[in-house]
């Protein structure tokens, strides 16, 4: 995945964000951006009244500032869990357009042989699979959106890490 290098137009601060982000907020300003790139070119369109970002809780219940090294196990296992809901997504829109399509093909057979009521009951189920493939496929785009956001945050924090582990010569 590679990353792109901008700069915030409020407070001037490093943007790096993943490619695939339609959207970014500045970490020190929290102003938000709507990313648009033509033929190598990335400008960030400032989003006036634009609703903030889900912001990750990573402390646990008892209040404490949690380690980074804390945060990273959590951010890691809300990547795998996501991750599964949008494989379990297209699982699901796959079988759901299999299906589908053996509803339409039964209901072009019963045109075929002058059955009228079995084309229609199977057309039917057939734009309901077809209707029913495209919501899960909506829900998958905005699950793989949420997942860039906590792969993005992810990398932030095992940078952070990285930094702040003293280094051994």
């Amino acid at each position: 995945m590679s990353l792109i290098k901008h700069n915030c137009s409020h407070c001037d601060a490093d943007l790096e964000f993943p490619e695939q982000l339609s959207r970014v907020c500045c970490p020190q300003c929290h102003s938000q951006f709507l990313v648009e790139t033509y033929q190598d070119i990335v400008s960030l369109k400032w989003l006036k009244d634009a609703p903030s970002l889900p912001k990750m809780d990573l402390s646990d219940s008892s209040n404490r500032v949690l380690s980074l090294s804390e945060q990273l196990k959590i951010l890691d296992q809300k990547i795998y869990e996501i991750d599964r809901n949008v494989k379990q997504r297209r699982s699901s829109a796959s079988s759901s357009f299999l299906v589908a399509f053996m509803f339409f093909f039964f209901a072009f057979s019963g045109l075929l042989i002058n059955r009228i009521v079995i084309a229609v009951c199977c057309g039917t189920i057939s734009t309901a699979m077809i209707l029913l493939t495209g919501s899960t496929l909506q829900e998958s785009a905005r699950s793989r959106k949420s997942l860039a956001i906590l792969v993005y945050q992810r990398e932030q924090l095992a940078r952070e890490l990285s930094f702040s582990q003293p280094r051994m010569f």
